[in-house]
């Protein structure tokens, strides 16, 4: 029951954002800012060529996914963690 309550927020929260956004006007970016974001990717992609010679592109994806997960895992584990001591039903532990 508590754990639909919290679900039940959250829909409701990103519900709420979600429609803020479409309501509040967002303003353009700079194009500046725009030009520089696009020569920083065309940077890297253009050289990806080059990475391809020493490392399959494939095998370089599936090892960045594979080291951001268990980067992060000791936080979604902390997480994890504090959220259940906070259910009144671990209050024990």
């Amino acid at each position: 029951m508590i754990i639909e309550l919290i679900f039940t927020v959250v829909k409701a929260l990103i519900f709420l954002v979600s429609r803020m956004f479409l309501i509040v006007p967002i303003p353009d970016m700079p194009e500046s800012a725009v030009n520089a974001i696009n020569t920083f990717l065309d940077s890297i992609f253009n050289n990806l060529n080059f990475l391809s010679f020493f490392v399959h592109i494939n095998m370089f994806k599936t090892v960045a996914s594979i080291a951001i997960i268990l980067y992060s895992f000791e936080h979604l584990y902390e997480l994890a963690r504090w959220v259940w001591n906070k259910l009144p039903i671990s209050s024990t532990m």
